[in-house]
């Protein structure tokens, strides 16, 4: 909770990084409490048009490192969420 509330700092907060990942962006929160379970992963895409930030996987790594399968399975997520968008669908509608 007290990293989240650095966050009103951006980007003057020391442990948080974004850096590119695939087709999105990767957030690495890093703390005392959240490493010892391991690394804190978000990884976030930016639709430009609407102005929204969208988390397309949120996990926990044991290794520092996101792996050739993450970046598979993220590069698949924002691809889909780029066609739904473009066709004029709403992500948080449900597939009826």
């Amino acid at each position: 909770m007290s990293l989240a509330k650095q966050l009103r700092y951006y980007p003057d907060v020391p442990n948080l990084s974004i850096e590119r990942c695939g087709d999105g962006m990767e957030l690495r929160l890093k703390g005392d409490a959240i490493n010892r379970k391991g690394w804190l992963r978000a990884i976030f895409w930016m639709h430009d048009a609407s102005r929204t930030i969208y988390i397309v996987d949120l996990f926990w790594k044991n290794t520092n490192k996101v792996s050739v399968a993450d970046r598979h399975r993220i590069n698949h997520r924002i691809r889909q969420l780029k066609a739904l968008l473009s066709a004029g669908g709403q992500p948080w509608k449900s597939g009826e």
